[in-house]
């Protein structure tokens, strides 16, 4: 059987890893396949890397980025030139110090999920209703 879609969170460099398992624990309605990854850990990223180049059936896989202002595309650029872009959507979530902002692809976010719901809505809205 094929898997639709799997959500991946890592954090960026300057967001700590407890800051991360902290978001992604209090998120209920995202299926967690994967447990987030310390990008600041090299055996970890590499693992990671290893085991999404295995996952050949998942049709949609999102990146979910925690970052601040620093790294933020420096850490979505380092996956994207590895993992086969036409599958891989990233989705960044800022906590600088303007707060909690996005930066995404409105257009490659619509349209993935059944009933059409967007799993950015899907992310903040569980993410604030926790908070």
């Amino acid at each position: 059987m094929d898997i639709e879609q799997v959500a991946v969170f890592y954090n960026s460099i300057n967001v700590d890893i407890i800051t991360v398992k902290n978001f992604y624990t209090k998120l209920k309605k995202i299926c967690k396949c994967l447990k987030p990854v310390d990008i600041t850990n090299r055996r970890e990223v590499s693992l990671f890397l290893e085991a999404m180049k295995k996952m050949k059936n998942i049709k949609n896989i999102f990146l979910i980025n925690l970052g601040g202002d620093g790294s933020l595309f420096s850490s979505l650029s380092i996956l994207a030139k590895t993992l086969e872009t036409q599958k891989i959507h990233t989705i960044s979530f800022n906590f600088g110090n303007k707060g909690f902002y996005c930066f995404y692809p409105k257009n490659l976010l619509f349209d993935f999920l059944e009933d059409k719901i967007n799993i950015m809505d899907i992310i903040k809205n569980d993410y604030e209703e926790e908070n």
